[in-house]
């Protein structure tokens, strides 16, 4: 089990080649039989992404969504409190999103794989790109 923050969500269905051999290594292994969780916070930072013209889809963002949610080995993590006590733990000098994300690699005990250098520096989670 893996967890995906959303930049490593968005290159993983986009098969952007910023997606370094160990992050495409790390989803490859899950798509067989394994399972990637994906914060709900990421469907917000999406909705966000689009919203302000970072990131372009090539469908509407309800049908993109929807085709992640229907992924077999995907599953989306609604923020509950266990997540929520973690993230408000963690260094305010993140953003609200990152600290969700984050608490939710750790509450699930698995690696989170992204692109932030910034997470990837936390002792609080390991991480993996």
């Amino acid at each position: 089990m893996i967890a995906l923050d959303t930049l490593a969500l968005i290159y993983w269905l986009s098969d952007d080649k910023s997606l370094t051999p160990a992050a495409r290594a790390a989803i490859d292994h899950e798509t067989d039989g394994g399972e990637m969780l994906v914060s709900m916070i990421s469907v917000l930072e999406v909705l966000q992404f689009v919203d302000d013209g970072r990131l372009a889809l090539s469908m509407d963002a309800r049908s993109w969504l929807s085709i992640i949610v229907s992924v077999d080995y995907v599953r989306m993590v609604p923020v509950d409190i266990e997540i929520a006590f973690r993230a408000a733990s963690l260094s305010e000098e993140l953003s609200c999103e990152q600290r969700l994300i984050v608490a939710t690699a750790r509450t699930f005990g698995t690696r989170l794989v992204t692109p932030d250098a910034r997470l990837r520096s936390l002792a609080h989670v390991e991480t993996v790109w």
